[in-house]
């Protein structure tokens, strides 16, 4: 009897020991990143846009979780077109295009946002963004290119209605990084 007590006693401190072992803390960062394309078109040049870009987003307070991010959720896409300007003041162009999203290492885009007929001119003078609304699944994807690559590629391919033109168009996007970490 006492030997099953002293071994039930030992058992519960095991227990005890390895249990707080393993505590991992659930930490969850918000980020914002800002991404831009820069599309400077002159007079003699196509009017087809082609351009891709990576950007990383494990930096700032992500960097030292880096090893430890479980998962991304994706609070918010959107867009903004700054800077927008033609040969005459006041004239507008459109976009007709796709704003393509993969992994850093992409390359081709996995998910793809249609823009047709956005005018650049009314995309400039509204102050405010333009949400980028994808399906569960597509933001899945999303979700899952920041996981394998703590980062993602962006793609701009289309065409403008006239040249020249010049305009930025921003993406931004608002994740949470879930890390565990003892």
């Amino acid at each position: 009897m006492k030997n099953t007590a002293q071994m039930a006693i030992s058992a519960i401190a095991l227990l005890i020991l390895f249990s707080g072992c393993n505590d991992l803390k659930e930490i969850k960062l918000d980020k914002t990143v800002n991404m831009e394309f820069t599309v400077d078109l002159g007079a003699d040049d196509p009017a087809v846009l082609n351009l891709s870009e990576a950007f990383e987003f494990a930096t700032g307070d992500l960097e030292e979780y880096r090893d430890y991010i479980k998962r991304y959720e994706v609070k918010s896409l959107r867009y903004k077109v700054w800077e927008f300007y033609t040969e005459t003041p006041g004239e507008d162009a459109t976009l007709d295009g796709i704003l393509g999203i993969a992994s850093v290492s992409g390359a081709d885009p996995g998910v793809e946002f249609t823009m047709t007929g956005l005018s650049l001119l009314a995309s400039n003078d509204n102050p405010s963004h333009t949400e980028i609304e994808l399906p569960a699944a597509d933001l899945e994807k999303v979700e899952q290119y920041l996981l394998n690559s703590n980062g993602l590629k962006l793609f701009l391919n289309g065409s403008v209605s006239s040249v020249p033109v010049h305009f930025k168009l921003q993406v931004v996007a608002d994740v949470t990084a879930i890390a565990e970490k003892e």
